[in-house]
C-alpha cells in the first residue's frame, strides 16, 4: 500500500511541474520549461505525452538561441538530424515523426504551433532542392562571418 501511496505522490508532483512548465511556456521560458518536464519526467517516466512537450521545448530553445544571433535556424537540428549528408527519405521520415507526435498535444500546451510552423518551415527549405542550395549558402555566409568577425 506505501508504494501505491508513493506512485500516487509523485504522479501529483509530476502534474505540478508540468503545470508550472506551461506557464513558463507561456511566457517565452523554454529552458526553465524544460527543465520542469525533465523534473515531471523524472517522478513518472508514464506521463501522457511528455516526450512530445520535451521536443517543442527543444525546437523553440534552438529557435530562441538563432533569434539572438544574425545566423538563420539550423534546420537539421530541428529534425533532430545533425549530419548534412542524410538522405531525403531520412528528413520525411523525421518530419513525420515529429509532426505526429507534436500534433497530439497542438491544443493542450502552449508554444507547439509555433514549434509546428519551425517544423515546417524546416521540412519546406530541406526537402526542396533550390530552397536546399540557398539554405547551404546562407549558413556557409553566416558561420564564416561569425568565425572571422
Amino acid at each position: 500500500m506505501q508504494k501505491n501511496g508513493r506512485i500516487n505522490y509523485d504522479k501529483l508532483k509530476a502534474l505540478r511541474e508540468k503545470c508550472v512548465a506551461q506557464t513558463m511556456m507561456l511566457n517565452e521560458e523554454y529552458v526553465s520549461a524544460r527543465d520542469k518536464l525533465l523534473r515531471a519526467q523524472q517522478l513518472c517516466p508514464t506521463l501522457d505525452y511528455i516526450d512530445s512537450m520535451l521536443i517543442v521545448c527543444d525546437i523553440l530553445i534552438l529557435a530562441a538561441g538563432f533569434k539572438l544571433s544574425d545566423c538563420e535556424i539550423d534546420d537539421y537540428c530541428v529534425y533532430q538530424l545533425f549530419m548534412p549528408c542524410v538522405t531525403h527519405s531520412d528528413i520525411v521520415f523525421q518530419y513525420q515523426k515529429l509532426l505526429s507526435s507534436l500534433q497530439v498535444i497542438k491544443n493542450e500546451f502552449p508554444g507547439t504551433e509555433l514549434a509546428l510552423q519551425f517544423l515546417q518551415s524546416a521540412f519546406s527549405k530541406l526537402s526542396d532542392r533550390e530552397k536546399h542550395s540557398e539554405y547551404y549558402f546562407k549558413q556557409d555566409t553566416c558561420l564564416a562571418g561569425s568565425v572571422y568577425a
